[in-house]
């Protein structure tokens, strides 16, 4: 059960986090919808990203239901009070597989969204970017705040379990974290990590 709980408390939480290293790079639909009237798309353009966005909409739908299936699975496999950690760490990787095709399905939509644009048509892009995006660094902040949270977690768990402690609430609540992030609430993802911590003896 421990080693489960410190990869799901590490790995779980920095996945699909609004902040993106790679978002210094590329550029997101919801920026080109935002920014439209500053690009100005071509007629061309514009069909073709269109199709890419069907495609990727598509690819999207896919591996979302895997994920779902992947992860009710490793739910099941935490139910019970004693936990088969091979299995439970297989499914683990399955779970992670699946949210790492996500990943590659949203970056290679934006990777097709920059190949579409000029050079000129991505300096404003960035320009924009760089001008409207004011939330930008609070993102990043969050995003690092989580990491570290996360890591606290995994080492506290460890501790708990060692000293007597029982896990299993410390793993529904880590169940909810995953919850919030799927929705894209990285906030409220926070505040229930708060409350695993606090359950650990970690709340300061």
């Amino acid at each position: 059960m421990k080693p489960l709980l410190h990869l799901l408390a590490a790995a779980i939480l920095t996945f699909r986090l609004s902040a993106d290293p790679l978002g210094e790079f590329l550029f997101p639909p919801d920026l080109m919808q935002r920014a439209q009237g500053e690009v100005q798309l071509t007629d061309a353009q514009r069909q073709h990203i269109q199709e890419e966005a069907e495609k990727m909409g598509t690819r999207f739908r896919e591996v979302q239901e895997r994920v779902e299936k992947e992860a009710d699975a490793l739910g099941a496999l935490m139910k019970p009070e004693h936990v088969d950690v091979p299995a439970a760490l297989a499914q683990l990787d399955r779970l992670l597989d699946a949210e790492r095709e996500v990943k590659r399905a949203q970056i290679g939509f934006m990777i097709a969204i920059k190949n579409q644009l000029t050079p000129e048509q991505q300096a404003k892009l960035a320009a924009f970017r760089k001008t409207h995006d004011t939330d930008r660094a609070a993102a990043e902040e969050l995003q690092r705040r989580l990491t570290a949270k996360a890591v606290r977690v995994g080492l506290a768990v460890e501790k708990f379990a060692d000293a007597g402690g029982d896990p299993a609430p410390v793993a529904a609540i880590m169940g909810e974290v995953r919850e919030l992030m799927k929705q894209g609430k990285a906030k409220e993802a926070e505040a229930a990590v708060d409350r695993a911590l606090k359950v650990l003896g970690e709340g300061k």
